[in-house]
């Protein structure tokens, strides 16, 4: 379970809640999708786009540093914080 410390909502989508983290244990800041399970009808289909975007090295693209499920079943992904220009 990562250990992230939530500064600040970013916004919500359709399926989820972006947050400003602090990852704690490597001294970064990232962007964190949470999307609570009620959401996903199949957890194999959330994790495909985090795969997908973790196979992908483009300037344009956003890295995907993490993935998982929380205790509570709520899954997230975590990615490189990009702040505005």
């Amino acid at each position: 379970m990562p250990d992230y410390d939530r500064l600040h909502r970013l916004g919500q989508g359709e399926f989820g809640v972006f947050w400003l983290v602090f990852d704690k244990a490597l001294g970064v800041r990232r962007a964190v999708k949470y999307v609570r399970p009620a959401r996903i009808h199949d957890a194999t289909d959330f994790y495909r786009e985090p795969k997908t975007l973790m196979e992908l090295r483009h300037a344009n693209v956003v890295r995907v540093e993490d993935a998982g499920t929380l205790p509570d079943g709520t899954l997230y992904i975590a990615m490189e914080h990009l702040p505005a220009c």
